[in-house]
C-alpha cells in the first residue's frame, strides 16, 4: 500500500512539474543557437500587487534592495529583438540563467512556449522580477552585493545571447 501511494505521489509530482515548466539543467554556452537576437534591459521597480512600473534611471542599487521594506519589487524591463537571419526560427523552450562573474548560478528558470522569430518584431516583458536572484545573493553573502551579473538566454536549450544586469552600491 505504501509503495502504491509513493508511486502515485511521484507520478502526480512529475505531472505537476512538467505542467508548470522546469529549469533545463543541461544548458551550456558551448551549444550555440542559430538565432542570436538583440537583447535589451532596463531597471524597474513596482509596488507589490501593482501593475504600474517605475523606471530606475540610475539602475538598481544594493542599498535599495537591502533596505527594501517589502512594499516594492525590483526587476527589469526585458526585450529581445530577432535579427534578419533569425526570421522563421521556432522557439519551443525559453530558459534564463543569471550568474555571477565567477560562473556561480543565482537563478535558473524556463518555460515551454510557441514562438516564431520574425524580423522587425520583438518580445518584451514589462517586468521581469529579480527577487530569486536577490534571495540567492542574500543567502550567499548575507546581503545583496553590488556587481555585474550575466543573464544568459537559451532558445530550445541552445545559448542565444546574454545581457548584463548591473547592481550598483
Amino acid at each position: 500500500m505504501k509503495k502504491r501511494v509513493l508511486a502515485l505521489v511521484l507520478c502526480v509530482l512529475v505531472v505537476c512539474i512538467s505542467a508548470i515548466g522546469y529549469a533545463d539543467t543541461n544548458l551550456s554556452k558551448n551549444r550555440k543557437c542559430p538565432a542570436r537576437p538583440t537583447l535589451y534591459n532596463s531597471a524597474r521597480s513596482k509596488a507589490i500587487g501593482s501593475d504600474k512600473y517605475a523606471e530606475l534611471r540610475n539602475g538598481i542599487s544594493a542599498k535599495q534592495i537591502n533596505e527594501n521594506d517589502g512594499i516594492r519589487e525590483y526587476g527589469m524591463y526585458f526585450k529581445f529583438t530577432p535579427k534578419r537571419g533569425d526570421h522563421g526560427y521556432h522557439i519551443n523552450r525559453f530558459d534564463v540563467v543569471i550568474s555571477e562573474r565567477n560562473g556561480d548560478i543565482l537563478l535558473s528558470d524556463g518555460f515551454n512556449t510557441d514562438m516564431t522569430c520574425q524580423y522587425g518584431y520583438y518580445w518584451a516583458w514589462n517586468f521581469f522580477p529579480l527577487d530569486g536572484m536577490f534571495r540567492q545573493l542574500k543567502r550567499k553573502y548575507g546581503q545583496v552585493v553590488p556587481g555585474s551579473y550575466t543573464m544568459d538566454i537559451y532558445f530550445n536549450s541552445l545559448w542565444a545571447n546574454s545581457t548584463i544586469i548591473k547592481v550598483g552600491k
